[in-house]
């Protein structure tokens, strides 16, 4: 059995196998003919299952993303106090345009630390802290940042795929400033 997790490039599943297909995240690039390549499609986006159900030959439903609470868990003993000198972070990559929440806080200078590729041009050097941080790392990361940004590529926005740093963020207990994304109401409950 194979699972591909579909984020910006498509994977061509190998016959004689199960091949199960999850979204999670760059919607627009995945077509009719892919998900029809695989057994059974996952998305997180009940949008998306909406609108592909009738068009795709295989099963499709929705499974939201998610975290694993092996990396990504509340610091024991942490207090607010102690956060209040923490960074504010941001993981993920510019690929060539300014973020405007990242922008934002770089111009606010509120103590930003980014860490991901393609920023150099876009941001002073005291700024970017790496070009990657490995995933087992990440946990750590966040459990001592005074509060996490996200923000959403345009399409996930439109497809209501909600980002999986928040997932990631919260699990660790630290707050997330974020842009909007409708699903992200119906999974908090919380109305802006």
């Amino acid at each position: 059995m194979c699972l591909t997790l579909r984020g910006l490039d498509r994977y061509q599943p190998k016959p004689g196998q199960i091949n199960l297909l999850w979204i999670i995240s760059h919607p627009d690039k995945v077509t009719v003919e892919e998900i029809n390549g695989y057994d059974r499609c996952f998305a997180a986006s009940a949008k998306f299952v909406r609108t592909f159900a009738d068009l795709v030959k295989c099963p499709i439903s929705v499974l939201p993303q998610c975290t694993d609470s092996r990396i990504f868990f509340p610091a024991e003993n942490a207090t607010e106090q102690d956060m209040e000198s923490q960074p504010v972070v941001f993981v993920g990559n510019s690929r060539g345009v300014s973020r405007p929440v990242v922008r934002a806080a770089a111009e606010a200078g509120v103590g930003l630390q980014v860490h991901g590729g393609g920023w150099a041009a876009l941001l002073p050097e005291s700024i970017v802290k790496s070009q990657l941080i490995q995933n087992d790392e990440l946990g750590d990361l966040y459990r001592g940042a005074r509060v996490v940004l996200n923000d959403h590529w345009e399409d996930m926005r439109r497809w209501e795929i909600v980002s999986n740093r928040i997932f990631d963020a919260v699990a660790c207990g630290r707050p997330v400033i974020s842009d909007d994304c409708e699903e992200s109401h119906r999974i908090s409950g919380i109305r802006s």
